[in-house]
């Protein structure tokens, strides 16, 4: 990441942020130097902002707004401040979704529809499209290798209401990851072949995918996606539950193979293994109560 500064006919410094991608260069943002702020740190000799400060900005943390009190360290550099609330670069498209905050945590939860499909691309987006480009469609039985463009199909899904996930979103807004569910018939399982050879007893629902951001695992979000989704299911009658899963206790396995999650994630969550299916690969499976029945027991 890189900064240059620039002074605006009105006389007014700005400071634009650069990040370096895929060889091309793309501005983020151009944000107005509101004050100025002493780093406390003798080794400060630059003139631009600190990393830290641009950092603030990029990730849309507030910062103090001048004046500010001058830094007793000595050699301390007196450098201008951004004034930076959150992302400008593009508006908050949550706005007017429904979400569910989640408690004891800074997320939310939401469904994956047409109002939402901007705030999933972009998410798909900002990992390079998923493991290659798969826009978490292979598992759609509608799905043809090769032939079906993945964005294209998947979007049709989504606002057509045959794709179903739950969102979840941080606390400005945006999503960091998401629970792929839905009808047994209307998505695959990885493993199929052996699935078949002695599959569990019929299920109403299966979960295909787990994903999160890259920048944001072992954050706890995984957990909150799938307890999302099963929620969801409740909420959409419930029933019988199942996934293909890998076991990661005693191995270090890489992200590719756990884009479903793991085994002991969905052991926390009440399911229980039924026969493995790969090395290190469980059919795994629980009910979920309708939300209607749990709101009638006593």
């Amino acid at each position: 990441m890189t900064s240059k500064t620039s002074r605006s006919s009105s006389g007014r410094g700005h400071v634009s942020l650069i990040r370096q991608r895929c060889g091309s260069v793309e501005t983020l943002q151009v944000l107005p130097i509101a004050g100025a702020i002493d780093f406390q740190c003798p080794s400060v000799t630059t003139s631009m902002p600190s990393s830290t400060t641009l950092m603030a900005a990029l990730l849309g943390r507030q910062l103090p707004q001048a004046p500010l009190t001058q830094s007793r360290c000595s050699g301390s550099s007196r450098l201008p401040v951004l004034a930076v609330s959150r992302w400008t670069d593009r508006p908050r498209r949550t706005a007017g979704v429904r979400l569910t905050p989640m408690p004891h945590s800074p997320y939310s939860v939401g469904r994956l529809e047409a109002d939402t499909w901007d705030d999933f691309a972009e998410l798909v987006e900002r990992n390079n499209g998923i493991y290659g480009g798969c826009w978490c469609i292979p598992n759609h039985v509608e799905y043809q290798r090769g032939i079906s463009d993945p964005r294209t199909l998947k979007e049709q899904l989504v606002r057509g209401g045959q794709a179903h996930a739950t969102l979840v979103f941080d606390a400005e807004g945006k999503a960091q990851g998401w629970c792929q569910y839905g009808e047994a018939a209307s998505l695959d399982l990885k493993h199929g072949r052996e699935y078949r050879k002695d599959p569990p007893p019929p299920a109403r629902w299966r979960i295909a995918c787990i994903f999160v951001d890259k920048r944001h695992r072992g954050m706890g979000i995984a957990r909150i996606a799938l307890e999302g989704a099963l929620s969801q299911i409740a909420e959409a009658g419930g029933g019988r539950v199942e996934a293909i899963s890998e076991t990661t206790r005693g191995r270090e396995a890489q992200d590719r193979f756990l884009f479903s999650g793991t085994v002991e994630l969905f052991e926390d969550l009440g399911f229980q293994r039924f026969r493995q299916v790969g090395k290190h690969a469980w059919i795994m499976c629980r009910s979920v109560r309708s939300r209607a029945s749990q709101a009638r027991r006593p």
